[in-house]
């Protein structure tokens, strides 16, 4: 992927496409990475939440006690993400 080679431009290319691939579909496995890859380019808060929403709308899509849910929710990318803005939303998950 663009980003892990730091080409920032086409990085934002394809993660512009990619939304535009999935607007109007409820698709939170896919947002979740393309705003988390947002949120690697440019930084931003706004991004970094709409990755955060995408992970919560697909833990809530599975059941409250099941593995799949947990290995989901402990998986270092998403965990990264829940942790590494400083909210901790996943309670209410």
């Amino acid at each position: 992927m663009s980003v892990e080679t730091e080409h920032w431009t086409t990085a934002r290319e394809m993660i512009q496409k990619g939304n535009a691939a999935i607007f109007g579909f409820d698709a939170p496995l896919a947002e979740w990475r393309l705003h988390w890859l947002a949120f690697r380019t440019n930084h931003t808060t706004e991004s970094a939440l709409k990755a955060q929403d995408g992970i919560y709308k697909l833990a809530n899509s599975l059941e409250r006690d099941s593995s799949l849910r947990e290995s989901f929710l402990a998986a270092e990318p998403v965990a990264t993400i829940l942790r590494g803005r400083g909210l901790s939303r996943v309670a209410n998950v």
